[in-house]
């Protein structure tokens, strides 16, 4: 009986790390939008906050950023009204696809 039950454990056991070890669970890249005022840009840094439904998102631009009705983040002012599309990657830093002025 001993036997029998140390062999379940053990087998248990096994499985249990198995599963913990070789599962990966990948967050899929999710993909926002919305409209909001800016609350600070920092073009140095090619990074800016947005409130969008009174939440502050700081959100980072890269070479693929797309502008409308602005050449580049360092035309975007304090106070502007956007519409911006974003992705949150599976780390949670948040990179703009675009961002038009309205």
């Amino acid at each position: 009986m001993k036997k029998v039950f140390t062999i379940n454990l053990i087998l248990f056991l096994t499985i249990l790390i198995s599963c913990t070890f070789f599962t990966t669970t990948e967050a899929e890249v999710v993909e926002q939008q919305g409209t909001g005022k800016v609350f600070s840009v920092e073009p140095q840094t090619n990074s800016i906050d947005l409130e969008i439904d009174d939440v502050i998102y700081s959100l980072r631009t890269n070479k693929d950023t797309i502008f409308k009705g602005v050449k580049s983040l360092q035309d975007v002012k304090k106070e502007d009204k956007v519409f911006v599309k974003y992705i949150i990657d599976k780390h949670g830093r948040k990179f703009l696809i675009s961002l038009e002025k309205k």
